[in-house]
């Protein structure tokens, strides 16, 4: 018999965390209408619904249930790792009569093998279900993922399995498992360049997506439309069709995947600088929410990025991440496969032609545009160029501050007090500083920026408090105070 994938063991001491807290009002009929339409309401809402269930939920095949949709929940939200370690867990709580339950959590976990394209050994693991069940539902669930898996690692002809299994759910009336069907449908057509059969399935998807408002099925289809411009040859729709889906993304993996396609798209056309921009953006969504799976292909077409604009030192530094979050990732039993091999073996060619680039023998930045500038105006033109990047990257002053973590009216207050300072460009290093630390919030940002420029000046005057002190502009004491541990960390610098 097939073992479980171990990425489907929980981790020692893992738990499941319940972050929504509801009043005590539920009744078990609300499950069992629920799940029937299971993937029919936004993946949030579907989420906090099933924690306020599990929460008043005492019989284990049931928690197991719920424990398993909200595991679905992690994954569709991006939270792979959680999402795979949820599914086990909730396994591990099943009596061993519960055959039902038991085929419904492993079709779940042959469902987030499709994602990671472990089609092979989700078709092994298909074969245990009818044993386990005779609920017609759950058969013909499992005929349906076989059918996705077949499509995505055999041929065209395997289509017909998707087209049998979608008249089954209409006759029940799950949309949203149809609406899937036909997504799933027109990727096969793309896949092997029919390409008007493919949009015609995704006009399918998308008219079911609107009629039962399935915003993030809607999104989810666009994206793929979008995709389906750029293997026609037409990039400019498909990237207006994926800025336009960016709208109405609610999903922070969905908008972080769009950016990442929007890059990918831009580096073929060389317009490196806005390729960049996209990647820059797909890897700041997913290192800030958790989508760890994300990272490893973001940082490595940083990497790419910078290496063709010849800017050598982050080129290694975004190979490095990526390849450090790929070797994390597979650590954890991800498959060494797509971008984490990718990442792995870019960064690796990376230092063969370039051996003389490592992390201790990098240049350090060059922080000469701060020399006989007071402490008052190195902030300043710090924080203007943080706020303007922030606006930029997020496309409004609401969304920066947000990004920030600091009020709209503390985003004007600092805005109008720094205007004296603003310049026409921007210094390289600190581009490269704020690209290198981009997952930082308001405070932490300028104090790590005070401590590292602080630290560079030092050097720069000679090593003389009291020459730094002349030069910042400040009193002697203060200087004394923000340089108090430069031999081991300075991190307590007062950013007002």
């Amino acid at each position: 018999m097939t073992a479980f994938p171990i990425i489907f063991k929980p981790a020692d001491g893992f738990s499941p965390s319940l972050d929504i807290q509801f009043s005590k009002n539920t009744q078990w009929v609300e499950f069992v209408s629920h799940i029937v339409q299971f993937g029919e309401s936004d993946v949030p809402e579907t989420h906090g619904q099933l924690n306020q269930l599990l929460q008043f939920e005492g019989d284990p095949s049931r928690r197991a249930i719920l424990l398993a949709g909200i595991g679905r929940c992690y994954i569709h939200e991006g939270y792979f790792l959680k999402g795979a370690q949820t599914l086990g867990y909730a396994h591990s709580l099943l009596p061993d009569n519960s055959t039902n339950e038991n085929a419904f959590i492993l079709l779940e976990m042959i469902a987030f093998l499709a994602i990671n394209g472990q089609h092979d050994l989700s078709l092994l693991l298909l074969e245990r279900v009818p044993n386990l069940t005779s609920m017609e539902y759950l058969l013909r669930l499992a005929d349906y993922y076989g059918a996705v898996h077949k499509t995505r690692s055999g041929s065209l002809e395997d289509v017909q399995g998707l087209l049998d299994s979608v008249v089954y759910f209409e006759n029940i009336q799950l949309h949203s498992t149809m609406a899937y069907h036909y997504k799933n449908i027109g990727n096969v057509y793309r896949k092997y360049s029919e390409f008007d059969l493919a949009k015609e399935y995704y006009d399918q998807a998308i008219q079911i997506s609107k009629k039962y408002s399935y915003t993030h099925i809607e999104a989810a289809v666009q994206h793929d439309i979008g995709m389906l411009h750029f293997r026609l040859g037409n990039f400019q729709k498909g990237l207006q069709t994926l800025e336009g889906t960016l709208d109405i993304a609610e999903n922070h993996y969905t908008r972080s995947f769009i950016h990442a396609n929007m890059g990918f798209i831009l580096m073929r056309k060389q317009r490196i600088e806005e390729a960049t921009r996209h990647f820059q953006k797909s890897l700041n969504i997913a290192v800030n929410n958790g989508i760890h799976h994300m990272i490893a292909g973001c940082a490595y077409y940083l990497g790419e990025c910078h290496k063709q604009t010849e800017n050598i030192e982050l080129a290694s530094y975004f190979y490095r991440k990526g390849y450090e979050a790929a070797t994390e990732l597979l650590k954890q039993h991800f498959p060494y496969s797509g971008d984490r091999m990718l990442a792995v073996e870019g960064y690796n060619k990376f230092l063969v032609n370039h051996q003389n680039i490592s992390t201790s023998q990098s240049p350090k930045d060059d922080f000469s545009f701060a020399i006989d500038k007071s402490l008052k105006e190195i902030r300043g033109l710090f924080q203007n160029v943080i706020l303007e990047s922030a606006v930029r990257e997020t496309g409004s002053i609401k969304s920066a501050a947000k990004k920030m973590d600091m009020s709209e009216r503390t985003f004007f207050s600092v805005k109008k007090r720094n205007a004296e300072y603003a310049i026409d460009q921007t210094p390289t290093s600190v581009k490269s500083f704020l690209i290198k630390n981009s997952d930082l919030k308001w405070k932490e940002l300028n104090q790590k920026f005070e401590s590292t420029i602080l630290s560079f000046l030092y050097s720069k005057y000679g090593v003389n408090k009291k020459f730094l002190s002349k030069k910042l502009d400040i009193s002697y004491a203060r200087t004394l105070q923000l340089t108090t541990g430069f031999d081991r960390f300075m991190t307590h610098a007062d950013i007002q």
